[in-house]
């Protein structure tokens, strides 16, 4: 994935990312981003608190855009499903992943309401040609992306791998491929991550599938032009046809314009006629025309009388403009009257608008106090964040000092010894204070008597308590001394008490003529503890009977269990097995009610009490009332539901099917993904309780297993023989042993204990009595 991702960094550079399901920011595709530098980065995440962590992370990216939003298909309200494990929060209800991840459920359920990709591409600053889906379901939420899919280069989406139902349903990879490849996108490869059913499948844009197409197209519009041609051709034969029958109307239309041309020489004949007679008319016209200038003149005396007239009438109309004037003047009057008012008016608005900007600068002196308020409010959330990582780098830095302190192997006897140095440095100060007491003592001796009587009394008193102060640390050195002597008396007594409880056990046993039980494994753990000291493990169970054994790890205090696998094929015993676990609060727990073996097949068992053994059926043979059958699976098949598909504990019991067990984990094996087996074996060849011995050990030698520890010796107690029946043997990787060295692990473990007594028990620093 990481390859492939380079090469398309550099085929396809990205313009514009953006990222759906960006989580707290720890996630590899954020990290990839910042290793590239990217710019015009969108990160989109949906839930709050992942939101928050996802602000304080990416602080330093100026340029990157932040959504808090849920995205869905549609733009419309959804519910979303709050997850026991934060990161597989999302649209999709974690019980419908159970058949993969048991113990993921449902924590909360809220409906939001949810945006597209399309409508979030269209609010970004730059459409991006990248694109990372990293969440559940990645097809419904690129059907949302319809508008903005033809401009992405590069697709990178989450989906459930492998070939059962849930890979086939909408979560899955293969109707996620199947739609991307309609669209013109090609799959490069698929990765799993910590969980191998779920894993990251990047696509690309087919450009040989977009060439095909434009091919096929311009294929098509050649054809096209071909018709075009032809129909042109055809349309060229039918104009030439029709212009033979056009030059046949037009020698026709000819003959038509002659008898025409006839019919109006004719008109024009007659036209002439009618010229003749209109000139005529027009003589007439002549003499209407001097008739009329007489009239003309007549009443060009008639308009010299009118003027006479008028001379009359303009002295009375000067004396009507008089009057006008008189009322002018009172109209002028008015209207000086009238300025004074609007003149009093605009002073009256000019003291409103006086007033109104007195308002507004108040108001904007108060909306810019509370802008300033915000600007602060802002800067003190910018100050908490900044408080927030400084006290995050702070414990990095602390973790980072402690575990420089644990890998140092600091020695604590010195570490006291320096608290000494320190209590003697303390004492100095407390002879140097009292030399300067003293000093303040003699240059006051010139004042009374009393102030004198009283700085000795305080001189003495301090002189007291310096020696009392010193007492008390000589008293706490020499009970710490006597702490240590008596611990260490006790340990060895402990010791010594253990060793000879185990002793009287194990010949109370051997007279009772039975083993321990398998529950009894308190020496395997105190051996195998220091090779996982401050590490939580794997622990696998086969053959887990009602869960003893793992109860016994869970409840001792050398070794934690992060993960348990428990497979049980016994009804009854699986069930009681269920009802003790119950109580147990380890939340990545598992019991399967299957056997393990070889390969994936169906087995007959014979129940007798703790013994459960595979039996073979007789044809035509009676049920007996205490078989049963049962699944069987092999621990290969079954490694992908193991965090990073490893074992750190592996347990077998299966009376007499060992070797079974271990062929169906060859792969786990020769990849020494298993680190240690704890394994019951046999020494009679001939025996079918037990698998013998030197078949296991030639099988796991060949595998690069090595013996470690020798557990139970049982001997043939049934038959009162002294020669040895079975032990339970526990087996190392080499690739695990020679990454941790024996005297190394055991002075690791040592350190640790130390320094969990001496914090346990570690006094109140010493401190002088107050004076």
């Amino acid at each position: 994935m990481s390859l492939w991702l380079d090469l398309l960094h550099k085929l396809h550079p990205p313009r514009g990312v953006m990222l759906i399901g960006a989580g707290d920011g720890s996630s590899a595709w954020v990290n990839r981003l910042m290793q590239w530098d990217a710019s015009n980065v969108t990160l989109v995440e949906a839930d709050e608190r992942q939101f928050r962590h996802l602000q304080v992370r990416v602080t330093d990216q100026r340029d990157w855009q932040l959504v808090q939003q849920v995205v869905a298909a549609e733009a419309t309200n959804v519910s979303y499903h709050h997850a026991s494990l934060a990161m597989e929060s999302g649209l999709v209800e974690p019980e419908s992943l159970q058949p993969i991840w048991p113990r993921l459920t449902t924590r909360l359920t809220r409906t939001h309401r949810a945006t597209t990709l399309d409508a979030l591409m269209r609010d970004s600053d730059r459409a991006p040609n990248w694109l990372m889906v990293d969440c559940l379901p990645a097809l419904s939420l690129l059907q949302g992306a319809t508008d903005h899919l033809p401009g992405i280069d590069v697709i990178a989406a989450r989906a459930l791998v492998g070939t059962d139902a849930l890979a086939e349903g909408p979560a899955g990879q293969l109707p996620l491929q199947a739609w991307l490849e309609e669209r013109g996108f090609l799959p490069l490869g698929t990765e799993t991550g910590r969980h191998p059913a779920i894993g990251h499948t990047l696509f690309v844009r087919d450009t040989q599938a977009s060439l095909r197409a434009l091919a096929s197209q311009l294929s098509a519009a050649t054809q096209r032009n071909q018709q075009l041609a032809e129909t042109l051709e055809a349309a060229r034969t039918a104009s030439s046809c029709d212009a033979e029958a056009a030059r046949t109307q037009i020698a026709r239309l000819k003959d038509v314009v002659q008898q025409s041309e006839a019919a109006s020489s004719q008109r024009l004949s007659q036209q002439a006629t009618q010229l003749v007679q209109v000139t005529q008319t027009l003589e007439a016209t002549n003499a209407q025309v001097r008739e009329r200038q007489d009239l003309l003149d007549q009443l060009l005396l008639a308009t010299t009388q009118a003027a006479t007239d008028a001379a009359a009438r303009d002295q009375a109309s000067a004396e009507e403009i008089a009057r006008l004037g008189k009322a002018k003047d009172l109209a002028e009057t008015l209207a000086a009257d009238r300025f004074r008012t609007i003149a009093e008016l605009r002073q009256t608005a000019a003291q409103v608008a006086a007033e109104t900007a007195t308002v507004t600068r108040a108001h904007a002196d108060e909306i810019a106090r509370l802008n300033k308020e915000k600007a602060a409010a802002d800067q003190l959330a910018a100050d908490h964040l900044q408080t927030v990582a400084e006290l995050r780098q702070t414990a990095k830095q602390a973790a980072t000092e402690t575990a420089s302190i644990v890998r140092a192997h600091t020695d604590e006897i010195a570490r006291l010894a320096k608290e000494k140095a320190a209590a003697d440095q303390l004492a100095a100060d407390h002879l140097q204070t009292i030399a300067d007491l003293r000093q303040t003592a003699t240059q006051a001796a010139t004042e009374t008597a009393a102030t004198v009587r009283a700085h000795t009394d305080e001189i003495a008193r301090l002189e007291q308590a310096r020696k009392k102060a010193e007492q008390q640390q000589t008293s706490a050195v020499q009970r710490q001394q006597e702490l240590t002597t008596q611990f260490e008396k006790q340990s060895q007594a402990r010791a010594a008490a253990e060793k000879l409880l185990t002793d009287v056990r194990a010949q109370a046993q051997q007279a009772a003529g039975r083993s321990r039980g398998d529950a009894d494994i308190d020496d395997l753990i105190r051996d195998i503890s220091p090779f996982f000291t401050e590490r939580s493990i794997t622990y696998v169970d086969v053959g887990a009977y009602v869960g003893d054994v793992f109860l016994k790890l869970t409840g001792s205090k050398l070794l934690r269990i992060r993960e348990a696998h428990l497979y049980e094929p016994n009804p009854s015993s699986y069930q009681t097995l269920t009802s003790k676990l119950e109580s147990c609060r380890l939340p990545t727990l598992h019991a399967y009610h299957l056997a393990v073996g070889a390969r994936p097949e169906t087995l007959h068992f014979n129940a007798a009490q703790s013994m459960t053994r595979v039996v073979e059926p007789e044809p035509g043979s009676p049920q007996v009332s205490n078989t049963f059958t049962a699944r069987s699976v092999s621990l290969d098949e079954q490694a992908r539901l193991f965090t990073d598909q490893k074992i750190n504990l592996l347990k077998i019991d299966v009376e007499g099917k060992e070797l079974d067990v271990l062929v169906g984990a060859t792969q786990l094996l020769e990849s020494q993904r298993i680190d240690m087996l704890y394994i019951e074996v046999g020494f009679n060849s001939l025996g079918t309780q037990q698998t013998y011995f030197a078949s296991i050990d030639r099988f796991l030698q060949d595998k690069g297993y090595r013996a470690f520890r020798i557990y139970e010796q049982m001997n043939e107690w049934t038959e009162d023989s002294p020669l040895l029946r079975r032990c339970n043997m526990a087996y190392m990787s080499e690739r695990f042993a020679r990454a941790n060295p024996s005297k190394l692990t055991l002075r690791v473990q040592a350190l640790q204990e130390e320094i969990h007594r001496l914090k346990s028990t570690q006094s109140q620093p010493l401190t002088p009595a107050p004076t």
